[in-house]
């Protein structure tokens, strides 16, 4: 029966149930300045390669406490890591966005 097992598309979504997330958060382009060198340069906030919808509003909305330990854990390797090139960072994130309690919330995504 239509309906039961909810919404199958997209376009049968309300409006406003997918956020986008940034990979690159405030937190973590902050860090990136602070630093400076090759991660800052390798690493923009805005950077389509870095945005991604989440799957659902369950998934992504607002500044859940899942977004908040991976800023902090990224951001706390920035500062570990100064002078790391930008590729160490890249497998940071690889490893954190495949994680089974990341990975769900973005289907299909990869870090570039």
């Amino acid at each position: 029966m239509a309906g039961e097992e909810g919404p199958e598309l997209e376009e049968e979504l309300p409006a406003l149930v997918q956020q986008d997330h940034h990979v690159i958060s405030r937190p973590i382009r902050d860090a990136l300045e602070k630093v400076g060198g090759e991660m800052e340069t390798q690493f923009k906030r805005n950077d389509k390669n870095y945005i991604v919808g989440a799957v659902n509003k369950a998934a992504h909305w607002g500044y859940q406490t899942w977004h908040r330990e991976i800023d902090k854990e990224v951001v706390d390797w920035i500062l570990a890591h100064p002078d790391a090139p930008a590729n160490e960072l890249r497998t940071l994130l690889r490893e954190i966005y495949s994680r089974p309690g990341v990975s769900w919330r973005f289907p299909g995504y990869k870090v570039p």
